[in-house]
């Protein structure tokens, strides 16, 4: 009798511990179903703590608010911080007043690292030169590729690429 018993749990023992490993699962899973179904809920309270802690921000009325420097009026202001591109100041006008660009300047801002293929952009979008491989061929061949500094800078009309070269590396 004995060795039957020990031939029934030698034949079935995989069997035997198969149904075991899942009786376990299945008790973990029950006993944790509450708190896997509740986790969707818990999220929401913690995102509802987060926001209610956040003080709430004013609308702000920009209407009223004079866009104007020295009195010249900003025309393309640079509304993405990610791009390294330069303000364009100078081109529109207060009333009764001559515009930059009939005095004869441009105002350039060139951010702090800024590598020259940008630099040549900046200056192509400001229609400062025609250019930008020709602009990047004059700094080749002056050297000056490295010397350019960031800052912003007052780039007289009809400038060639020497002259404003001499400019951005001052």
């Amino acid at each position: 009798m004995i060795g039957k018993i020990k031939d029934f749990i030698y034949d079935f023992n995989d069997i035997l511990i198969a149904l075991l490993i899942l009786a376990v699962a299945a008790g973990v899973i029950t006993w944790r179903v509450a708190d896997i179904m509740a986790y969707p809920e818990y999220l929401a309270k913690q995102q509802d703590i987060v926001i209610a802690q956040k003080p709430e921000e004013p609308d702000v009325d920009m209407s009223g608010v004079d866009l104007t420097i020295d009195d010249t009026v900003i025309e393309n202001i640079n509304t993405d911080p990610e791009d390294a591109n330069a303000e364009v100041i100078g081109t529109g006008t207060p009333e009764n007043e001559t515009p930059a660009a009939a005095v004869g300047e441009t105002k350039i801002t060139i951010p702090s690292g800024t590598p020259a293929s940008k630099i040549a952009d900046i200056l192509y979008d400001s229609g400062l030169i025609t250019s930008t491989s020709d602009f990047l061929s004059a700094l080749t061949a002056q050297k000056a590729d490295t010397k350019l500094k960031a800052g912003t800078f007052t780039i007289p009309a009809g400038s060639n690429m020497d002259e404003i070269i001499a400019i951005l590396i001052k």
